[in-house]
């Protein structure tokens, strides 16, 4: 599913998600999102991750890249381009406790 403003939709092969999308992958599915820049993102099932940022330039050159995940797994082959970078925000696990 891809969350919008107007609520969630199914995603189908071939559909576009884009910046301020929240991509939600139910329990035994799986998804892979092709980028403009040809980096190649992989998400496990029960993830969430929302695309923050994501701007290319004319040439398709990443300038910056801003993904959110609220959970789940992922697993990014990111393209090697000039310019900006990809940052990955994640939520913090609980404390590890004191020994």
């Amino acid at each position: 599913f891809v969350e919008r403003t107007g609520g969630a939709v199914p995603l189908r092969l071939g559909d576009t998600v884009g910046v301020a999308d929240t991509v939600d992958v139910p329990a035994g599915g799986k998804l892979k999102l092709r980028m403009n820049d040809g980096s190649i993102i992989s998400l496990a099932p029960g993830t969430k991750l929302a695309i923050a940022a994501y701007q290319t330039d004319a040439a398709g050159r990443r300038q910056n890249a801003q993904l959110s995940l609220a959970q789940g797994l992922i697993r990014a082959v990111v393209a090697q381009v000039g310019g900006g970078g990809m940052n990955f925000i994640t939520g913090a696990g609980p404390p590890h406790p004191s020994r």
